[in-house]
């Protein structure tokens, strides 16, 4: 390994280099999700979801050697306080369901939903419209990741043309997917 002649850092005039260079702010996390360092557990007076040791479970029976000692506060968890302010991170519509597929494919979302929740309790659907007459279905949902996987599993499914756009102002995705086609 080759050495360098120089230093790549030279610390001010009469100051010591300790350890490493400062780290960078972390620019990308989204503020509903930092969580003041609690003592005990938060419950979700909505869903039940708890917060446990900086991370969000699906509801206390998840929950592995609770002290019996431990403080419980009720709040709102994020997915809840974002269905409140009606807002979403990920849209799907779906359009062009022949009147006999439509409940098979209101059943498959609720599926996939239902199993992404298990994984992640912050991962779920906001709102679900559906009309059976005109064969579509619009559903919003609490992250982007969730409405990728509903559009590209729904599509492998049954096939259609799919379009994913990203905004470029908010981390909203709108998956549009035609099975008509």
């Amino acid at each position: 390994m080759r050495q360098l002649s120089k230093p790549f850092y030279n610390p001010p005039e009469g100051k010591k280099m300790k350890g490493s260079l400062p780290k960078p702010a972390r620019s990308g996390r989204k503020k509903e999700f930092e969580r003041p360092d609690t003592k005990g557990i938060e419950l979700c007076s909505r869903c039940y979801a708890a917060f446990y040791r900086k991370r969000w479970n699906a509801s206390l029976d998840v929950i592995k050697e609770i002290p019996s000692n431990i403080s419980i506060r009720y709040t709102l968890c994020p997915a809840c306080r974002q269905a409140a302010d009606k807002l979403f991170e990920g849209e799907v519509v779906i359009s062009g369901i022949a009147e006999k597929l439509f409940n098979e494919v209101l059943q498959r979302i609720k599926n996939i939903a239902k199993a992404r929740t298990l994984k992640n309790p912050m991962a779920r659907i906001i709102q679900l419209e559906s009309d059976p007459k005109a064969g579509t279905i619009r559903i919003l949902l609490s992250e982007n990741q969730l409405a990728r996987i509903i559009g590209r599993k729904v599509k492998e499914a049954f096939g259609g043309k799919m379009d994913i756009a990203l905004s470029k102002e908010e981390s909203t995705i709108r998956v549009r997917l035609d099975l008509s086609k």
